[in-house]
């Protein structure tokens, strides 16, 4: 009788060792850590349009060191960080061009643990009506 209570209780302690293995390696294998990518800005000015006599910059985005956007906007442009503007909520990382009381925002926004790259609409406004920062447009989504 005493071995066969010994051998229940090594079954039932092999059961319950296999039961907080298999949870402790299920929990190991859905936690996802997402680490935040190295999101570099580069400026380049461009000459002049010769059409509207405005000046051009090309802005580009690298992520991780690799190149993922870049086009042309009106104006100087210039990172926020370090300027009088400020991020918007859940922009992690942008630019502004501008020029002649108006431009665009380039921004990364922090959108369901994913990174989104968009650009907006900006305008100083005038006595009568306030100034605009926002008409954002999804141009890609980040590969983190």
């Amino acid at each position: 009788m005493k071995i066969l209570f010994k051998l229940l209780v090594v079954i039932i302690l092999v059961g319950v060792g296999y039961f907080v293995y298999q949870s402790a390696t299920e929990s190991r294998e859905t936690t996802e850590i997402k680490l935040m990518p190295t999101l570099a800005w580069a400026f380049e000015e461009l000459p002049e349009n010769p059409e509207i006599f405005t000046p051009q910059t090309a802005v580009t985005l690298s992520v991780n060191d690799s190149k993922v956007y870049t086009d042309v906007f009106t104006g100087s442009c210039s990172t926020i960080d370090g300027s009088s503007w400020t991020l918007q909520s859940g922009e992690v990382s942008g630019v502004i061009c501008w020029w002649a009381g108006g431009g665009k925002e380039i921004g990364i926004f922090s959108e369901r643990d994913d990174l989104v790259l968009k650009v907006g609409d900006l305008d100083e406004g005038s006595a009568e009506t306030p100034g605009f920062r926002g008409n954002f447009k999804t141009i890609l989504e980040l590969q983190q």
